[in-house]
């Protein structure tokens, strides 16, 4: 038995053998453009970017065709050597999460068109004439990502120059974008708003000319979700029995989760809502639709999945808060500190009330456009409106110069301009772990085009089938536990969600590896 064989054959075992819940496998990797493009072909591929690409030509260097894929940069870089009509990723296909990923000296960064759910994560988008296009859509979504050193940040209908034209808006009509968390600085524009009326939460937009300027759309059909800003995942979440007030639990099920899942029985009778993942044998389909919303509306929570003591997690879709995220240095940091039930109690109060501030039950169900940004050290400008906004305007925003927009019905901001704090820096690429698994060939359609891309309209629920039924939240019982031993206990979970950890396939592989010596030693 030759070594290549007893390779493959490895490789083979750990491909089938049973994979259960976990989240720490990142899938296939990739290192070029035609074969990231090739493995994002498929319906929920999991793809990660093994090696910096250089792209060479015009167009995109990877696109996205596949329904529900996902592609985890790991922080590497595509870099265009011709800015020229270059790309870096076209996203073409609904349900896509892509986080983690560089691209610097494009046309455009990241250029999402005709999609519905597409989530853009942790992404550092520099020197590319746009950042990020939002084309005829629904329902993108942008968080925590940099954004600089461009003509527009983020572009929501102007063409790419981050003037609002009639002509634009018209033809690159989108509803529902969410901008949350990003840091957008040093562009001509941070954010251009001419074809949709985009929900502008907890951005940090300075240093460019144009902090953020908006624009009512021009051609308002009265078919879309909502004619002004719109938060899927606060308005019309996926997940069985949430809100937008609703704190979610994420729990891998390991040691360190179950001190925390022992604080909710008493905390469900006081009344706080709050929802576990549920975890164990029989709860496949409950977990997998919990992921699917985690994944569109806070991919911060299993983002940080891979860091010693980093479940249990907790994010509240409200004000995007979360317990536990990977920094870019990738270490562990805390958004807020929950180390006992009183604490957790807390966290979910506050989690009520500022959604209770910020949405309503009704169609329009936000409240404010712009919320809880820093718009500050624009030079000409920091947020620029025009009156048929202003049923929305703002709440908590700090400013300095505005123009027709208010907060909270005063005029400007509701906040004075302090000192901005430092770009951060750039995060470092992360090394894979485990075995590269070659990714599969996608379809191929006539004359070996990619085979067309079926994308029904639904909603991330109706993208879990399964055979069984939800049964809905799951609240463990148990009894209280001191803070120290919840400490305790989180400081000995897993690097990576351990949850249906392939036992068989480390069970095969050793057979295999005995296998192969034994016929090594009798040869």
């Amino acid at each position: 038995m030759k070594f290549t064989a007893f390779l493959s054959v490895i490789i083979g075992l750990m491909t089938l053998a049973p994979m259960g819940e976990a989240r720490a496998a990142r899938g296939t990797p990739c290192n070029s453009c035609q074969g990231c493009t090739d493995a994002l072909g498929l319906p929920e591929a999991r793809v990660f970017l093994a090696d910096d690409l250089v792209h060479d030509g015009v167009g995109p260097c990877i696109t996205i065709r596949g329904l529900s894929a996902q592609f985890d940069g790991m922080e590497r870089e595509i870099r265009p050597m011709k800015r020229g009509d270059s790309v870096g990723v076209l996203v073409q296909a609904p349900n896509v999460l892509v986080k983690n990923l560089h691209v610097i000296g494009a046309l455009k960064g990241v250029d999402v068109r005709e999609s519905r759910f597409t989530t853009l994560h942790h992404l550092w988008l520099e020197d590319n004439t746009v950042g990020v296009d939002i084309g005829p859509s629904q329902n993108p979504r942008i968080s925590r990502s940099v954004i600089l050193g461009g003509t527009v940040g983020v572009d929501v209908g102007s063409g790419g120059d981050g003037q609002c034209s009639d002509v634009e808006s018209k033809v690159r009509r989108t509803v529902g974008t969410v901008l949350t968390g990003n840091r957008i600085e040093k562009n001509k524009v941070g954010v251009s708003a001419c074809s949709g009326i985009p929900y502008i939460q907890g951005n940090t937009i300075v240093n460019n000319e144009v902090g953020v300027n908006l624009q009512r759309p021009q051609m308002v059909t009265g078919k879309e979700a909502s004619e002004g800003p719109y938060d899927s995942c606060a308005c019309a979440p996926s997940l069985p029995g949430s809100k937008a007030g609703t704190t979610l639990f994420y729990s891998s099920g390991c040691n360190g989760c179950k001190v925390h899942e022992e604080w909710l029985p008493a905390l469900s009778s006081q009344g706080h809502d709050i929802i576990l993942r549920a975890s164990g044998p029989g709860t496949q389909s409950e977990s997998k639709i919990f992921d699917a919303h985690i994944d569109r509306c806070a991919p911060q929570v299993t983002n940080a999945l891979g860091i010693p003591g980093c479940v249990p997690n907790y994010v509240c879709v409200a004000n995007d808060e979360t317990f536990k995220v990977r920094d870019d240095d990738d270490r562990m940091t805390f958004e807020t500190q929950i180390r006992s039930q009183e604490d957790l109690a807390a966290y979910a109060i506050t989690c009520k009330t500022d959604a209770a501030e910020r949405f309503t039950g009704e169609k329009d169900c936000v409240r404010y456009q712009v919320v809880d940004n820093v718009m500050c050290n624009n030079t000409q400008v920091d947020i620029r409106s025009v009156d048929s906004l202003s049923r929305w305007g703002g709440f908590k925003n700090a400013c300095a110069k505005a123009q027709s927009f208010k907060d909270k019905g005063s005029e400007s901001c509701a906040a004075s301009c302090e000192e901005v704090t430092p770009t951060p820096e750039k995060p470092l690429a992360r090394a894979p772990k485990g075995l590269l698994i070659p990714p599969p060939l996608p379809p191929k359609g006539k004359g070996g085009a990619p085979a067309p891309v079926a994308a029904p309209v639904m909603d991330m629920a109706s993208l879990v089938k399964s055979k069984d039924e939800p049964k809905g939240p799951v609240l463990s019982q148990g009894s209280e536990k001191d803070t120290e031993n919840a400490n305790q206990e989180e400081e000995e979970a897993p690097e990576e969600s351990s949850e249906g950890a392939p036992i068989m396939a480390i069970v095969l592989i050793i057979a295999a590896a005995g296998a192969y010596f034994l016929s090594r030693k009798k040869s």
